[in-house]
């Protein structure tokens, strides 16, 4: 999402899409820690 993004997101898009994902991934019992972490580094890159 970060490199290749759909050409016709705009920013507020890409948020929305960003902060609905993280709503996915923390509501998950039992997220695999490797890929949560993956996601949570991802999402902070997002954020700067």
């Amino acid at each position: 999402m970060l490199a290749g993004p759909p050409a016709d997101w705009s920013v507020d898009r890409k948020r929305q899409y960003f902060v609905w994902a993280k709503r996915v991934v923390d509501a998950l019992p039992q997220p695999n820690p490797i890929l949560k972490t993956e996601f949570e580094k991802t999402f902070a890159q997002f954020k700067e």
